[in-house]
C-alpha cells in the first residue's frame, strides 16, 4: 500500500512539473497602432513576439462597432503559409483563428487586419485583445498569451486638399511658364 501510494505521490509530482513547465511557454501578441482618414481604410499589424512553436492561435480585438467596420483579416509576415480565419458577425468584435503546419517561431507580423474608419477627426479608437488561446504545433499543450493593445486615429484629409492644391499651383505655375516662352518666341520672330 506504501509503495502504491509513493507512486502515486512521484506521478503527481511529474504530472505537476510537465504542466507547470508546458505553462510556463509564453509570448507576446499586441495590436499595432494606425491612422486613417474618416471614411478610408487602417490596416492594423498583429505581431508577436517572442513566439517559439506556435501552431494555432485563436483571439479576439474589441474595438466601438459604431467607430469601425472590419473588412478582412490577411495572414502576415510570421505565417504567410497560415490558414487565417475571422468573424465579424457580432458589432465590436472580431475573432480572427490561425492555424498553421510550419510553427511560429521569434518576432514580427502575423497578421493584418483591416477596418473602415467611420469616425470623427481626432477621435482615438482603442483596439483591445481579447480570449487569446495558442496551442504548441508539437504537443498541443496550450501556451500562454501576453496581449498588448493598440488603437485607429482618425486624422482629418487637410492633407489630400493640400495636395490638390499644390497640384493645381504647379499647374499654373508650368502654364504661365509656356505662356512666357510663346511670348518670347513670337517677339523673336519679329
Amino acid at each position: 500500500m506504501k509503495q502504491k501510494m509513493l507512486f502515486l505521490i512521484v506521478g503527481m509530482v511529474g504530472m505537476l512539473f510537465i504542466v507547470t513547465s508546458a505553462a510556463a511557454a509564453s509570448f507576446a501578441l499586441s495590436v499595432g497602432s494606425a491612422s486613417s482618414t474618416p471614411g478610408a481604410e487602417a490596416s492594423v499589424p498583429i505581431r508577436v513576439r517572442g513566439a517559439s512553436n506556435v501552431g494555432a492561435l485563436q483571439f479576439e480585438i474589441t474595438y466601438d462597432g459604431a467607430l469601425l467596420t472590419p473588412l478582412k483579416v490577411e495572414a502576415g509576415s510570421l505565417a504567410p503559409n497560415a490558414l487565417v480565419q475571422f468573424n465579424a458577425e457580432s458589432p465590436g468584435r472580431l475573432a480572427i483563428g490561425l492555424v498553421t503546419v510550419t510553427p511560429i517561431n521569434g518576432d514580427g507580423e502575423l497578421v493584418t487586419a483591416r477596418f473602415k474608419v467611420n469616425g470623427t477627426k481626432g477621435q482615438v479608437i482603442p483596439l483591445i485583445l481579447a480570449n487569446a488561446q495558442a496551442w504548441d504545433e508539437t504537443s498541443l499543450l496550450d501556451i500562454l498569451v501576453n496581449t498588448e493593445p493598440g488603437q485607429i486615429t482618425v486624422v482629418s484629409n487637410q492633407m489630400n486638399y493640400f495636395l490638390i492644391a499644390a497640384a493645381a499651383a504647379l499647374c499654373c505655375l508650368g502654364l504661365l511658364v509656356i505662356i512666357l516662352v510663346i511670348v518670347l518666341w513670337v517677339r523673336r520672330r519679329k
